[in-house]
């Protein structure tokens, strides 16, 4: 999609940019890359793929969402947001959603993906989360003290703190924030 709009897009929270430079390389016509720390994006900058004709296009913005950075109102035609918002609490999630709004072009898209109460990092979260959820809790995803236990070889203590979310919770945060949902799954 990135290549069809006439306004930038961001990448928010981009890691080492591969969305970012695939975005590049499909033609989008400029691509905001955004990261919490530069050294990311000092990392990407480097990124043999890019020509010189990527980096004319390509701009890069330190800062954590939803605080940290801000742009004017309907600078971007996409946002796409992978792997971020299971580190926010839930009154960032709210700002994220508010701010993305406002930076959206009218018709301007938003791509989410997080992480989701049955992720394997935290085995038998779903069920936990699946109770709250019935009790009525707003935000029955906030997990404050596990260990990652897949059996694999990476596992290590985690953050203190997780919020996995649903599409249920994710359709309600949207639609609260004037989005229009045309596609919204738990895979």
């Amino acid at each position: 999609y990135a290549a069809k709009c006439d306004k930038p897009v961001l990448d928010a929270g981009c890691a080492y940019g591969e969305t970012s430079i695939v975005a590049l390389k499909k033609g989008a016509k400029c691509v905001v890359a955004n990261e919490l720390e530069e050294d990311f994006l000092n990392i990407i900058a480097k990124d043999k793929r890019l020509t010189d004709n990527d980096r004319q296009r390509f701009y890069f913005k330190v800062g954590k969402m939803p605080d940290g950075i801000d742009f004017p109102e309907n600078s971007f035609g996409a946002i796409h947001m992978s792997r971020v918002m299971h580190f926010f609490h839930p009154d960032e999630v709210e700002r994220t959603f508010e701010k993305i709004h406002k930076w959206l072009v009218p018709n301007g898209r938003f791509y989410l993906l997080t992480a989701s109460p049955y992720h394997y990092c935290t085995p038998g979260f779903g069920e936990i989360y699946e109770e709250r959820y019935e009790k009525g809790q707003e935000w029955p995803g906030e997990v404050t003290d596990f260990t990652i236990n897949s059996g694999q070889q990476f596992a290590k203590k985690t953050p203190t703190y997780l919020h996995e979310i649903d599409p249920r919770v994710l359709f309600r945060v949207a639609v609260k924030h004037g989005f229009l949902i045309k596609k919204l799954e738990l895979s």
